[in-house]
């Protein structure tokens, strides 16, 4: 991320903090009614979908991408060429869009879920916060977090950084299907 945004982890992480606190600010939290903290709650729901969406579409992209990378790797591995491997892009072209698509994904997943914890926080439904999408989501953005550093920081190769990238996002598909199992997102 430093390569892009020329910005420190930790003046990052303190961002999004800030971005949640100014959320909160932005759409005038106050000590009123359940009703009053339902608008608030509502207003806060429409900025975290919007960031969740566009954290999916991007993480999406970045794990066909990885898919894609390491079906070319393998073949390539066993020296098998077929068509479908010589309409492919290189490795490196690959490789690029996959780690800028998960650049872009993992930054906005941390904005959406800092978001929706300042949603749970105005509503007062702390519980919500140890429910199993709400960890799982955690857990997701942790794994693609460390991903990201593993890739910048310890160089490890493509195919790795590859395999890691399809494992969070098959956590974040997981979390998708574990909606009967959460009361955190129960609309009936």
């Amino acid at each position: 991320m430093s390569r892009f945004f020329r910005i420190e982890f930790i003046v990052f992480f303190v961002n999004v903090i800030g971005f949640a606190v100014l959320a909160l600010n932005l759409f005038g939290i106050s000590e009123g009614t359940s009703l009053e903290r339902w608008e608030v709650a509502k207003k806060l729901l429409y900025v975290h979908v919007s960031f969740m969406i566009c954290a999916y579409a991007a993480l999406t992209i970045s794990a066909i991408f990885a898919g894609m990378y390491l079906f070319l790797h393998n073949r390539l591995k066993e020296k098998v060429w077929t068509q479908s491997v010589r309409r492919l892009p290189s490795l490196a072209v690959i490789d690029v869009w996959m780690y800028r698509s998960a650049l872009v994904g993992t930054p906005l997943l941390a904005l959406s879920l800092a978001v929706a914890v300042t949603s749970i926080l105005t509503e007062g439904r702390y519980s919500l916060l140890l429910d199993p999408k709400v960890v799982a989501s955690f857990i997701a953005l942790a794994l693609f977090i460390w991903t990201v550093l593993k890739r910048k920081v310890l160089d490890v190769p493509s195919w790795k950084t590859a395999r890691m990238i399809l494992l969070s996002y098959a956590l974040l598909l997981l979390n998708v299907l574990m909606n009967q199992a959460s009361s955190f997102h129960s609309w009936s």
